[in-house]
């Protein structure tokens, strides 16, 4: 418990560096756009009706801030299903022996499912943002 605690801190502690780190990052058009009205949407638009642009790098680091709190909410559903007997429930509601698919045995097996299907996206979503981050980099060299 004490280690998952100091993980947590050290996490939350380089995240927030990042965050504050790419505050300063470019923001593309810098100079207001010389776009007329009628060619921007509405939500492009900064208070004063000029063109507003994004700093990549602020976007993408709060995209995968959101990203990584829907994996904690998906690691806290598959903590609550499974000490509310959900996985149990699972094996009664769909046999193994009864399916043409492949399916989990145990209680057990149906929790470890859960769990790896859970890191396979935690993984996918590494490599996403890894690749957009080289992206970002890239266009801002």
């Amino acid at each position: 418990t004490i280690l998952m605690l100091w993980l947590a801190l050290a996490f939350e502690a380089v995240w927030h560096y990042v965050g504050h780190d790419v505050k300063s990052s470019y923001q593309y058009g810098k100079l207001k756009s010389s776009t007329t009205r009628e060619e921007v949407h509405h939500h492009d638009r900064d208070h004063h009706h000029s063109v507003s642009h994004v700093q990549l790098a602020t976007e993408l680091v709060n995209r995968a801030g959101a990203e990584f709190m829907t994996l904690g909410f998906l690691a806290s559903i598959i903590f609550a299903a499974s000490n509310a007997g959900a996985f149990e429930w699972c094996v009664a509601s769909f046999p193994p022996t009864t399916s043409k698919i492949k399916m989990p045995k145990t209680e057990a097996d149906w929790l470890h499912l859960a769990e790896f299907v859970h890191f396979q996206l935690f993984l996918a979503m590494l490599l996403y943002f890894f690749l957009m981050a080289r992206v970002v980099k890239g266009s801002v060299e």
